[in-house]
């Protein structure tokens, strides 16, 4: 399990330097994290490929970020 809620940092570049440490996890919980956009959701549906659950409550993910 793996909780960035609420956290300022998350953002596509964050992200995208550190995505090879995720493969494992579960479950991700981004709730309230504005700092993202669907390119991060590619990743992280390319690059976690256990993960069962994702949070995204309060998210600015539009329904195109969905379909990764």
């Amino acid at each position: 399990h793996l909780s960035l809620q609420r956290a300022p940092d998350v953002t596509d570049v964050a992200v995208r330097n550190s995505i090879e440490n995720f493969g494992h996890i579960r479950t991700l919980d981004l709730e309230h994290c504005y700092n993202f956009t669907e390119e991060t959701m590619a990743l992280f549906a390319s690059s976690m490929p256990n993960l069962e659950s994702l949070k995204l409550s309060a998210c600015t993910i539009t329904d195109a970020g969905l379909k990764f």
